[in-house]
């Protein structure tokens, strides 16, 4: 079986980390036997290249893990949604010309969010290759998506054979909103890496709270830092790490300041991969403060480490916190979500309990699997 992947993003030169998921499923896809390729047409934005102080546009060609990866950055302009989308599109076509042309034509594709769908479609009508899609994409939720990429995802959904989400919550709004069947498929975790921390010492005497993702008001990390203050303000034992950059920094570290925890509570900044595998193994809790979220992949990396979660109810997380072993779920709230915390810290939790239950739904075998029983449906179904 030949697949090919179309994320609408993919580690790159300029974001090395960028949407790390999608190649963990593709190397999971590919070391279940099938024959994996990617095809990333990948916006760079102005900001990007004068931050970085480099220009790296163009196509380059990759093998990876058995994965022929096909990439393509380009420039985007600023606020010309529509005309980008049309770009991108324009070159995934010549793309998948060269790519087909070398490796041979997949049997079916998987794109990765229906913002980049509109390649597929051409692909199914030109080369009448079938697709699936995975929707990630928080704006469905959040309700802020403009007309045209209402219409866009509407007729990417139409077309696909197979339509998943990657939350049961999500997956039931999507229905709701388009009239169509949605499967629940988790995202994969990288349950090999992300491995429980077995020589930290539950006699030590500071408690760690972590924190990890973007630095945006959809992530909610003022409210965060609001409810740790109100639970545990003084007691020096339990401090937060917040790691992650963004455009809410300066405010969030304001923020600490105002309410006098800046020895409770600290800012770590963006962290690579082996620092967040770090950070979370020198961690006895995780906490997602996000008011939107369609999975929470750093929830699952976290639980593969063995943390009890705290999770607000934004969407993802209550498909994956099923039960008070695992952790607490709270409502969108300041002092739910202090309460919590403070609930948290009372609580006995099994480190092995939480790995076992996070390598058992979200490994990378399990996930391949459901996925590969998919794909032969569809290519079957034909």
């Amino acid at each position: 079986m030949h697949v090919l992947l179309i994320p609408i993003k993919y580690p790159n030169s300029y974001n090395p980390q960028s949407h790390i998921f999608f190649e963990e499923q593709a190397r999971a896809l590919s070391l279940n036997g099938i024959t994996v390729g990617v095809l990333a047409v990948i916006p760079v934005s102005l900001k990007q290249m004068w931050k970085q102080k480099k220009i790296d546009l163009g196509p380059s060609q990759e093998l990876l893990n058995g994965v022929q990866i096909i990439r393509y950055q380009y420039p985007i302009i600023p606020k010309m949604w529509r005309f980008n989308s049309w770009l991108q599109t324009r070159i995934g076509k010549r793309q998948f010309l060269k790519y087909n042309k070398k490796f041979g034509a997949p049997d079916i594709a998987h794109v990765h969010v229906s913002l980049v769908g509109k390649l597929a479609i051409w692909i199914n009508r030109t080369f009448q290759i079938p697709y699936v899609v995975t929707e990630h994409y928080t704006s469905f939720i959040e309700g802020k998506m403009p007309s045209w990429q209402k219409e866009l995802a509407k007729n990417v959904f139409t077309h696909s054979k197979k339509n998943i989400a990657v939350s049961n919550i999500f997956a039931a709004r999507l229905q709701h909103d388009y009239h169509l069947d949605f499967e629940y498929i988790p995202n994969i975790v990288d349950t090999e890496t992300f491995v429980p921390n077995t020589q930290l010492s539950s006699k030590r005497h500071v408690r760690n709270f972590l924190n990890i993702g973007n630095l945006y008001k959809q992530k909610n990390q003022e409210m965060l830092i609001g409810a740790f203050s109100r639970a545990f303000k003084g007691e020096k034992k339990f401090k937060l790490v917040i790691a992650g950059s963004g455009s809410e920094y300066s405010r969030l570290k304001k923020h600490i300041s105002k309410l006098h925890m800046q020895k409770q509570i600290s800012l770590y900044g963006q962290a690579n991969r082996d620092e967040v595998v770090t950070l979370m193994q020198e961690s006895d809790y995780f906490v997602l403060s996000s008011r939107y979220e369609t999975f929470g992949v750093v929830v699952i990396e976290a639980m593969s480490c063995g943390l009890p979660i705290i999770a607000t109810r934004s969407g993802g997380p209550e498909s994956i916190i099923i039960n008070n072993q695992l952790g607490i779920l709270c409502d969108i709230d300041e002092s739910q979500l202090g309460d919590a915390l403070t609930r948290m810290v009372s609580t006995k939790y099994d480190q092995e309990y939480i790995r076992n239950y996070a390598v058992s739904h979200f490994s990378s075998n399990i996930i391949a699997a459901q996925l590969t029983a998919l794909y032969k449906q569809v290519i079957n179904s034909q």
